[in-house]
């Protein structure tokens, strides 16, 4: 049983490392699209921005969205954790348009990534 509890182990260090993130980690409610396109950051119909922001909305009608342009990114505030968790599994990597698939980044509790993110309106 030892070695099943080390190749356990390995199995589960994988895993995490795969997804990037660290056990003592806690998703917050925070999500990051980056690498947006143009259509969605300065949209010349706000009619495209609304399809955008409806694929969050189906996870949580209070969602927030806050458009980063020069970075390319926006930052997608649920009200809870579980919206933001959900969102992200099932949307990261769709299809925006023909050149860009939506990529969705977690921000974790306690990593200090939130504070840097908060940037004053």
């Amino acid at each position: 049983s030892n070695v099943h509890d080390r190749l356990h182990n390995h199995l589960d260090l994988q895993s995490a490392r795969l997804s990037g993130t660290h056990e003592e980690q806690t998703p917050s409610n925070l999500l990051l699209a980056t690498r947006l396109p143009r259509w969605i950051l300065e949209p010349s119909d706000p009619k495209d921005r609304e399809l955008f922001e409806d694929l969050f909305s189906v996870y949580d009608n209070d969602v927030q969205i806050h458009y980063l342009t020069s970075l390319a990114r926006a930052r997608i505030t649920f009200s809870d954790v579980g919206s933001a968790v959900a969102c992200k599994r099932e949307l990261n990597g769709i299809t925006l348009d023909a050149d860009t698939k939506l990529s969705l980044k977690h921000t974790y509790l306690g990593s200090g990534d939130t504070r840097q993110l908060d940037i004053p309106p």
